[in-house]
């Protein structure tokens, strides 16, 4: 059999494709209020992956135990965000993203 190493350099650049994919999905769908949550969140898992790949390859836990905290942080605001998207379709039937906007204001 063939054996595989898979080094740092793989990592960061699946990470890095990960990252470009959210911030392009960004770009491109600000109108879908859902289509945008699902970029940021793409774009932040390639931030943490890198993360990740750092800490499994100079062997420090912290890393890992940030990136941990970072993604349950990540996944409330999502929640919260989700909410805030389906209260606006249960009033008015769609959600517009400039009025997602004004409300950060």
């Amino acid at each position: 059999m063939y054996s595989v190493s898979i080094s740092l350099g793989h990592y960061l650049a699946l990470g890095a494709i990960l990252f470009v994919l959210g911030i392009f999905g960004v770009l491109k769908n600000r109108h879908h209020t859902l289509t945008l949550f699902m970029s940021l969140k793409v774009g932040l898992l390639g931030i943490l992956f890198t993360l990740l790949a750092f800490s499994k390859f100079h062997h420090h836990f912290q890393g890992q135990i940030f990136s941990l905290f970072v993604l349950a942080l990540a996944g409330a605001e999502f929640i919260l965000g989700l909410i805030l998207v389906l209260s606006f379709y249960q009033n008015k039937n769609f959600v517009p993203t400039e009025d997602v906007i004004d409300l950060e204001k």
